[in-house]
């Protein structure tokens, strides 16, 4: 899932987005859940699956600043293991954060 820094740099949501979609086993399924946590209040992990069997944890939770949801603060975990083995949840993860701003409704 990593984003060249360049890509990162530019802080355009639009193409962190693209850039990632074509690596996904379901992109319609995690575009939906971006744009609906957007709106949310809400706290959210899940697990996105990529095409070439990479396995990453999706953790979301809302910035909120004087009671205004101002944007979401995304974590993305690599819990991809060689096999079956469900990833064990010890040591040091490798993770990467990115915050963003919340995009307007309409």
């Amino acid at each position: 899932m990593a984003n060249p820094p360049e890509l990162l740099a530019t802080g355009d949501d639009d193409k962190l987005l693209a850039h990632v979609l074509g690596q996904l086993s379901d992109p319609e399924a995690f575009l939906s859940k971006v744009k609906q946590l957007y709106a949310s209040r809400e706290r959210s992990m899940d697990t996105l699956l990529f095409q070439d069997g990479r396995v990453f944890e999706r953790f979301s939770c809302p910035l909120i600043q004087n009671d205004t949801l101002t944007g979401r603060v995304w974590s993305f975990r690599d819990v991809t293991r060689a096999g079956s083995t469900p990833p064990r949840r010890s040591g040091l993860p490798s993770s990467r954060s990115i915050t963003a701003p919340s995009r307007p409704s309409g």
